[in-house]
Protein backbone atom coordinates (compact mmCIF):
# COMPACT_ATOMS: atom_id res chain seq x y z
CA UNK A 1 0.00 0.00 0.00
CA UNK A 2 1.13 3.08 -0.90
CA UNK A 3 1.89 6.46 1.42
CA UNK A 4 -1.18 8.18 -0.09
CA UNK A 5 -3.11 5.19 0.07
CA UNK A 6 -2.18 4.61 3.87
CA UNK A 7 -3.30 8.36 4.04
CA UNK A 8 -6.23 8.16 2.64
CA UNK A 9 -7.26 4.87 5.12
CA UNK A 10 -6.24 6.66 8.09
CA UNK A 11 -8.13 9.65 7.19
CA UNK A 12 -11.29 7.69 6.42
CA UNK A 13 -11.19 5.32 9.94
CA UNK A 14 -10.61 8.82 10.94
CA UNK A 15 -13.66 10.36 9.67
CA UNK A 16 -15.79 7.22 11.10
CA UNK A 17 -14.69 7.42 14.49
CA UNK A 18 -15.36 10.92 14.62
CA UNK A 19 -18.64 10.38 12.94
CA UNK A 20 -19.50 7.49 15.04
CA UNK A 21 -18.38 9.10 18.44
CA UNK A 22 -20.93 12.41 17.36
CA UNK A 23 -23.86 10.40 16.72
CA UNK A 24 -23.47 8.79 19.99
CA UNK A 25 -23.20 11.73 22.09
CA UNK A 26 -26.18 13.05 19.58
CA UNK A 27 -28.39 10.30 21.10
CA UNK A 28 -28.18 10.96 24.46
CA UNK A 29 -31.07 13.47 24.82
CA UNK A 30 -33.70 10.77 23.90
CA UNK A 31 -32.09 8.11 25.81
CA UNK A 32 -32.33 10.24 28.76
CA UNK A 33 -36.16 11.21 28.29
CA UNK A 34 -36.65 6.99 27.34
CA UNK A 35 -34.41 6.12 30.78
CA UNK A 36 -36.85 9.13 32.39
CA UNK A 37 -40.30 7.56 31.13
CA UNK A 38 -39.53 3.86 30.83
CA UNK A 39 -39.84 4.39 27.15
CA UNK A 40 -39.99 1.08 25.15
CA UNK A 41 -36.98 0.38 23.32
CA UNK A 42 -38.67 -0.61 20.46
CA UNK A 43 -40.97 2.13 19.76
CA UNK A 44 -38.07 4.17 20.43
CA UNK A 45 -35.90 2.19 17.56
CA UNK A 46 -39.01 2.68 15.38
CA UNK A 47 -39.30 6.59 16.03
CA UNK A 48 -35.25 6.50 14.90
CA UNK A 49 -36.16 4.69 11.56
CA UNK A 50 -39.22 6.78 10.98
CA UNK A 51 -36.98 10.26 11.66
CA UNK A 52 -34.37 8.82 9.42
CA UNK A 53 -36.99 8.10 6.39
CA UNK A 54 -38.07 11.66 6.54
CA UNK A 55 -35.26 13.20 6.43
CA UNK A 56 -34.01 11.05 3.45
CA UNK A 57 -37.17 12.01 1.83
CA UNK A 58 -36.61 16.10 2.47
CA UNK A 59 -33.05 15.84 1.07
CA UNK A 60 -34.69 14.41 -2.17
CA UNK A 61 -33.99 10.38 -1.71
CA UNK A 62 -36.23 8.14 -3.54
CA UNK A 63 -37.75 5.45 -1.96
CA UNK A 64 -35.79 3.15 -3.06
CA UNK A 65 -32.83 4.92 -2.41
CA UNK A 66 -34.07 5.52 1.47
CA UNK A 67 -34.93 1.53 1.68
CA UNK A 68 -31.41 0.87 1.12
CA UNK A 69 -29.52 3.46 3.39
CA UNK A 70 -31.97 1.93 5.87
CA UNK A 71 -31.73 -1.69 4.92
CA UNK A 72 -35.26 -2.32 4.78
CA UNK A 73 -38.01 -3.19 2.36
CA UNK A 74 -39.63 -0.95 -0.41
CA UNK A 75 -42.73 -1.71 1.41
CA UNK A 76 -42.01 -1.42 4.69
CA UNK A 77 -40.33 2.77 2.97
CA UNK A 78 -44.55 3.69 1.71
CA UNK A 79 -45.19 2.12 5.21
CA UNK A 80 -42.97 4.40 6.75
CA UNK A 81 -44.15 7.54 4.28
CA UNK A 82 -47.91 6.47 5.25
CA UNK A 83 -47.54 6.90 8.93
CA UNK A 84 -45.76 10.78 7.88
CA UNK A 85 -49.11 11.46 6.07
CA UNK A 86 -50.99 10.86 9.68
CA UNK A 87 -52.68 13.61 11.97
CA UNK A 88 -49.76 12.47 14.53
CA UNK A 89 -47.19 14.69 12.39
CA UNK A 90 -49.62 17.61 12.01
CA UNK A 91 -47.28 19.92 14.20
CA UNK A 92 -44.47 19.17 11.63
CA UNK A 93 -46.94 20.89 9.29
CA UNK A 94 -48.53 23.40 11.03
CA UNK A 95 -45.41 24.70 12.95
CA UNK A 96 -42.14 23.38 11.61
CA UNK A 97 -43.04 23.64 8.30
CA UNK A 98 -44.22 27.12 8.49
CA UNK A 99 -40.98 27.94 9.84
CA UNK A 100 -38.78 27.14 7.28
CA UNK A 101 -41.45 28.76 5.11
CA UNK A 102 -41.71 31.94 6.89
CA UNK A 103 -37.49 31.79 7.50
CA UNK A 104 -37.44 31.07 3.81
CA UNK A 105 -39.02 34.40 2.50
CA UNK A 106 -37.61 36.81 4.78
CA UNK A 107 -34.89 38.24 2.99
CA UNK A 108 -36.96 38.25 -0.57
CA UNK A 109 -41.06 37.95 -0.98
CA UNK A 110 -42.01 34.53 -3.31
CA UNK A 111 -45.03 33.03 -4.86
CA UNK A 112 -46.41 29.93 -3.86
CA UNK A 113 -44.92 28.10 -6.76
CA UNK A 114 -41.47 29.61 -5.94
CA UNK A 115 -41.91 27.98 -2.36
CA UNK A 116 -42.73 24.81 -3.95
CA UNK A 117 -39.98 24.50 -6.48
CA UNK A 118 -37.63 25.20 -3.63
CA UNK A 119 -39.04 22.43 -1.06
CA UNK A 120 -39.36 19.60 -4.04
CA UNK A 121 -39.71 16.47 -1.62
CA UNK A 122 -42.18 18.13 0.55
CA UNK A 123 -46.07 17.57 -0.93
CA UNK A 124 -47.61 20.11 -2.16
CA UNK A 125 -51.23 19.91 0.14
CA UNK A 126 -48.38 20.33 2.82
CA UNK A 127 -47.34 23.40 1.71
CA UNK A 128 -50.13 25.24 0.92
CA UNK A 129 -51.84 24.26 4.28
CA UNK A 130 -48.43 25.68 6.20
CA UNK A 131 -49.13 29.23 4.12
CA UNK A 132 -52.53 29.21 4.80
CA UNK A 133 -51.92 28.78 8.51
CA UNK A 134 -49.24 31.59 8.16
CA UNK A 135 -51.63 33.61 6.75
CA UNK A 136 -54.08 33.16 9.21
CA UNK A 137 -51.63 33.71 12.06
CA UNK A 138 -50.61 36.93 10.27
CA UNK A 139 -47.28 35.80 10.01
CA UNK A 140 -46.97 36.43 6.25
CA UNK A 141 -48.85 38.62 3.86
CA UNK A 142 -49.52 38.40 0.02
CA UNK A 143 -48.09 41.19 -2.16
CA UNK A 144 -49.63 40.86 -5.84
CA UNK A 145 -47.29 40.83 -8.70
CA UNK A 146 -48.84 41.09 -11.90
CA UNK A 147 -51.02 37.86 -12.21
CA UNK A 148 -49.39 36.04 -9.68
CA UNK A 149 -49.26 36.24 -5.53
CA UNK A 150 -46.18 36.77 -3.43
CA UNK A 151 -45.81 35.79 0.26
CA UNK A 152 -44.19 38.53 2.48
CA UNK A 153 -42.93 37.55 6.03
CA UNK A 154 -44.23 40.54 8.53
CA UNK A 155 -41.89 40.06 11.34
CA UNK A 156 -38.01 40.72 11.26
CA UNK A 157 -37.69 38.37 13.89
CA UNK A 158 -39.79 35.21 15.24
CA UNK A 159 -40.65 35.37 18.79
CA UNK A 160 -43.57 33.20 19.20
CA UNK A 161 -44.90 32.23 22.47
CA UNK A 162 -48.12 29.73 22.43
CA UNK A 163 -49.00 27.55 25.27
CA UNK A 164 -50.82 24.94 22.77
CA UNK A 165 -49.52 21.85 22.45
CA UNK A 166 -48.72 21.52 19.04
CA UNK A 167 -46.81 24.58 18.87
CA UNK A 168 -44.53 23.22 21.81
CA UNK A 169 -43.93 20.61 19.92
CA UNK A 170 -43.25 22.65 16.71
CA UNK A 171 -40.65 24.73 18.65
CA UNK A 172 -39.02 21.62 20.18
CA UNK A 173 -38.55 20.57 16.43
CA UNK A 174 -36.82 23.49 15.91
CA UNK A 175 -34.87 23.42 18.99
CA UNK A 176 -33.84 20.04 17.87
CA UNK A 177 -33.13 21.44 13.88
CA UNK A 178 -31.22 23.73 15.69
CA UNK A 179 -28.85 21.71 17.86
CA UNK A 180 -28.08 19.16 14.83
CA UNK A 181 -27.28 22.19 12.26
CA UNK A 182 -24.94 23.58 14.61
CA UNK A 183 -23.30 20.35 15.32
CA UNK A 184 -23.10 19.81 11.09
CA UNK A 185 -21.73 23.45 11.24
CA UNK A 186 -18.98 22.70 14.10
CA UNK A 187 -17.80 19.14 13.04
CA UNK A 188 -18.79 18.25 10.27
CA UNK A 189 -18.96 20.83 7.62
CA UNK A 190 -17.56 24.05 9.09
CA UNK A 191 -18.88 27.66 8.94
CA UNK A 192 -17.38 30.59 10.41
CA UNK A 193 -21.03 32.13 11.77
CA UNK A 194 -21.71 29.47 13.95
CA UNK A 195 -21.42 29.04 17.90
CA UNK A 196 -22.17 26.99 20.93
CA UNK A 197 -20.87 27.73 24.62
CA UNK A 198 -23.13 25.80 27.95
CA UNK A 199 -22.94 27.97 31.00
CA UNK A 200 -23.05 26.59 34.62
CA UNK A 201 -23.58 29.23 36.96
CA UNK A 202 -25.78 29.51 40.26
CA UNK A 203 -28.46 32.15 41.15
CA UNK A 204 -30.83 32.98 43.45
CA UNK A 205 -34.25 31.34 42.38
CA UNK A 206 -36.07 35.16 43.39
CA UNK A 207 -33.30 36.28 40.61
CA UNK A 208 -34.84 33.88 37.67
CA UNK A 209 -36.71 36.88 35.92
CA UNK A 210 -33.18 38.48 35.33
CA UNK A 211 -32.94 35.52 33.04
CA UNK A 212 -35.80 36.82 31.33
CA UNK A 213 -34.63 40.18 31.15
CA UNK A 214 -31.59 39.53 29.76
CA UNK A 215 -33.15 37.39 26.86
CA UNK A 216 -35.16 40.78 26.03
CA UNK A 217 -32.14 42.22 26.02
CA UNK A 218 -30.09 40.65 23.58
CA UNK A 219 -33.79 40.19 21.23
CA UNK A 220 -33.34 44.27 21.20
CA UNK A 221 -30.00 43.82 19.97
CA UNK A 222 -30.75 40.92 17.44
CA UNK A 223 -33.66 43.71 16.14
CA UNK A 224 -31.13 46.03 15.49
CA UNK A 225 -28.86 43.76 13.36
CA UNK A 226 -31.60 42.76 11.18
CA UNK A 227 -32.58 46.16 10.77
CA UNK A 228 -29.65 46.65 8.88
CA UNK A 229 -29.81 43.68 6.33
CA UNK A 230 -32.48 45.19 4.20
CA UNK A 231 -31.10 46.03 0.70
CA UNK A 232 -28.38 44.10 1.50
CA UNK A 233 -26.71 41.27 -0.49
CA UNK A 234 -24.22 40.13 1.78
CA UNK A 235 -26.45 38.67 4.71
CA UNK A 236 -26.51 35.44 6.09
CA UNK A 237 -30.13 33.80 7.38
CA UNK A 238 -29.15 32.49 11.65
CA UNK A 239 -31.28 30.49 13.87
CA UNK A 240 -30.67 31.01 17.32
CA UNK A 241 -31.72 29.24 20.32
CA UNK A 242 -31.74 29.97 24.40
CA UNK A 243 -32.72 27.25 26.88
CA UNK A 244 -32.26 26.98 30.51
CA UNK A 245 -32.95 25.19 33.13
CA UNK A 246 -32.59 24.47 37.23
CA UNK A 247 -30.67 21.01 37.49
CA UNK A 248 -29.59 18.51 40.27
CA UNK A 249 -26.32 19.20 41.33
CA UNK A 250 -25.28 15.94 40.22
CA UNK A 251 -25.81 16.61 36.90
CA UNK A 252 -23.69 19.42 36.78
CA UNK A 253 -20.56 19.07 34.04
Amino acid sequence: MTTAETEGKNQEEGDDFVHRRIMFSMLRPPAMLAAHMGFPLKDLTNFMRLSYFRELRESGSTLAEAAELIEVSTRTMKRLNRELRSDFFLPEIEHTLARRIEFMIWAESKSLARIIQLLPSVPREDIELAVEHLLDEERIVQEPDGRAVRYRATQLVSRLVDEGFSKRIGALNSLMQNVAETVLARFITPKDVSFARTLNFRILKDDSDELKAAYDTLLQRMLELEGRVENQTDSVPIRMSMLWTEVDEAEIS
